[in-house]
């Protein structure tokens, strides 16, 4: 697992902002979960050998520009497997200090995703890494949609889930 997150470490060419992304690696799976906040995020994962358009799925964990604006320059550097979200990944979220309102949405939408032919699965249930685990592996295993994806997502969805070796509480 690659974590690309905010603090500068040993490595003097890796650039530091605010924002998280994990890179996970299982076997023949690659999944990217999570983005940053802008290009950096990107940058870092090119510098690791980390190619884009080879992950198998990605995750956005919720809708929050620390997390999802880097999306945008991964699609650019050719990042075109499916995306997997929770409801409500795309409204619009400002924070507000007194008059000032700041935004910290995704800056991206749907619409992004139809124009680069990317698909969008939603996983309305509260564990967006067993729903993702669930994609990859119905994609990567070629079974499609065995089961409809929403109700997988409520399947997989108990208090304590263990797939593919991760635990997700």
């Amino acid at each position: 697992m690659t974590v690309m997150d905010n603090l500068a470490g040993e490595q003097k060419a890796m650039k530091a902002e605010h924002g998280l992304s994990f890179y996970v690696e299982t076997g023949d799976m690659r999944i990217l979960f999570d983005f940053g906040a802008g290009r950096h995020a990107l940058e870092n994962a090119l510098r690791l050998g980390i190619r884009p358009e080879q992950a198998d799925i990605a995750v956005g964990s919720h809708g929050h520009y620390d997390h999802a604006a880097g999306y945008r320059d991964f699609v650019a550097a050719g990042l075109s497997c499916p995306l997997v979200t929770g409801n409500g990944f795309f409204e619009e979220k400002y924070a507000r200090n007194g008059l000032k309102a700041t935004y910290l949405g995704t800056g991206f939408d749907s619409l992004f995703l139809e124009e680069h032919g990317i698909r969008h699965m939603v996983c309305d249930s509260g564990l967006i890494v067993a729903c993702a685990l669930y994609a990859l592996l119905a994609n990567g295993l070629g079974l499609g949609k065995p089961l409809d994806f929403a109700l997988w997502c409520a399947i997989l969805s108990f208090p304590l889930a263990r797939t593919a070796g991760l635990w997700a509480v």
